[in-house]
């Protein structure tokens, strides 16, 4: 990994098989997150490319809603878009079950009162 690394931070394409190795996790849920203004823009590019390739392979396995990927454009910095995307995605598939309906909604709702204090 340290190989690819250096050869990312200096913009280059690397041929790699993340894909591959995202695609074993399948069909349990996964969530990427990242910007695609975060070090290089070509490497962060390669890797919507990617999980184009990881969402074939949850889709051929019926679980295309436990795939999710969310491309921002602030940097390294964590925003409460980002934060509520990841507490309502975890609280999605470790609290209820991958239920997107309702509870879900609830769960955002949740985000969104303890992010007031309230």
């Amino acid at each position: 990994i340290p190989q690819i690394r250096e050869k990312l931070l200096r913009g280059e394409q690397v041929a790699c098989d993340f894909h591959e190795i995202m695609g074993l996790v399948s069909p349990r849920p996964l969530m990427d997150m990242f910007s695609l203004n975060d070090t290089d823009e070509r490497a962060q590019a390669h890797r919507v490319m990617m999980h184009l390739k990881v969402r074939e392979v949850y889709r051929l396995q019926g679980a295309e809603a436990a795939h999710q990927m969310l491309v921002m454009g602030d940097g390294h910095a964590w925003t409460d878009v980002s934060r509520a995307a990841m507490v309502g995605w975890m609280k999605r598939w470790l609290v209820f079950g991958g239920d997107p309906r309702g509870q879900w909604a609830e769960a955002l709702g949740e985000v969104t009162r303890w992010q007031r204090g309230s």
